[in-house]
C-alpha cells in the first residue's frame, strides 16, 4: 500500500516539475550548500542562480555534504550562519525603517 503511495507522489512531484515554469526573482538571495561536491558536477559558485536571481546570490558554504548538513554536527554550523543572516538582514530592516521614520 505505501509502496503504490509512494508512486503517486512521485508522479505528482514529476507532473509539477514539468508545468513549473521558473521566473526572474527581482531581489538578493541567500543559499547555504554543502562543501563535499559529490553530486554537484561543475562546481560553479552560485551554480547559475544567479541568472534567476537580478540582486545576487550571497553562498554560504557549511561543513559536509547534501545530507550531512542536516545532522549533527555539521547542523550546528548551518544554524549558526542561518542566525547570522537572520540577525543581520533583522539589522538592516531596522535601519531601513529608521531612516523611513526620519525622512
Amino acid at each position: 500500500m505505501l509502496f503504490r503511495s509512494l508512486k503517486e507522489v512521485r508522479r505528482v512531484f514529476a507532473i509539477a516539475e514539468d508545468k513549473y515554469k521558473p521566473q526572474v526573482y527581482f531581489g538578493s538571495a541567500t543559499w547555504f550548500r554543502a562543501t563535499e561536491k559529490g553530486l554537484r558536477g561543475v562546481d560553479n559558485p552560485t551554480d547559475d542562480w544567479s541568472k534567476w536571481v537580478t540582486g545576487g546570490v550571497e553562498v554560504h558554504e557549511i561543513s559536509g555534504d547534501h545530507g550531512s548538513i542536516l545532522k549533527e554536527p555539521d547542523v550546528a554550523e548551518l544554524a549558526e550562519s542561518l542566525r547570522s543572516c537572520l540577525n543581520l538582514a533583522e539589522q538592516e530592516r531596522s535601519q531601513d525603517e529608521l531612516e523611513e521614520q526620519i525622512s
